[in-house]
């Protein structure tokens, strides 16, 4: 079902932005963290997360294309002659979502899943 402005929905679940510590300076101690946790295809990072969250509230706008979750991995680059070129992270695997945004109250906009919607009343008459 595709919603619309103006839509009256209720909301089980929204996605909240995932916050994770910034230790990895330098590659060796990115390396360290990978043999430390077993991780052989880059560090899994989820930059966002749903929770739970039940209320009511309008549709007010769509969001596409939102990353959730990449790995970031380390380059050791290639040596061109007169320095190393593209070393350094970089992030890979990335999974985008589409997300509405449903206000809830007049300072509350929520980005919120299809799937986490339920309809209560339609705008159209």
């Amino acid at each position: 079902m595709k919603y619309e402005l103006g839509d009256y929905v209720k909301i089980n679940k929204r996605w909240m932005k995932q916050k994770y510590p910034v230790y990895l300076v330098d590659y060796n101690h990115f390396y360290d963290y990978c043999e430390e946790h077993d991780y052989d295809d880059g560090i899994p990072m989820q930059t966002m997360k749903k929770v739970e969250h039940i209320e009511q509230g309008f549709i007010c706008g769509i969001r596409r294309g939102i990353k959730v979750f990449h790995k970031l991995d380390w380059s050791e680059g290639t040596d061109v002659g007169v320095g190393i070129v593209d070393e350094g992270f970089y992030t890979h695997s990335q999974i985008y979502e589409d997300m509405y945004l449903v206000a809830t109250r007049m300072n509350c906009i929520y980005r919120v899943s299809k799937e986490d919607i339920k309809l209560i009343k339609d705008v159209s008459y």
